[in-house]
């Protein structure tokens, strides 16, 4: 599952968490994670520094501006 726009995750997005508003840069992404029913998987360093220690899912998060797409 997407971010809640829909858009697919990619390593170097900056997103914010829906549920608190805290923003950061994606650092890993595993699409469609079995152990998570499917959910797309991320990894987040926060603007701030810190670091998710949890799995996040993409859906927990809103898409602030895209990674560069290099072909």
């Amino acid at each position: 599952m997407p971010y809640a726009s829909g858009k697919i995750p990619m390593k170097g997005d900056h997103v914010r968490k829906i549920r608190n508003g805290r923003g950061g840069i994606v650092t890993e992404v595993q699409l469609n994670t079995t152990s998570l029913q499917g959910h797309d998987r991320v990894s987040v360093v926060w603007d701030d520094g810190g670091v998710t220690i949890a799995v996040s899912t993409a859906d927990e998060y809103e898409l602030i501006k895209a990674a560069d797409r290099k072909s």
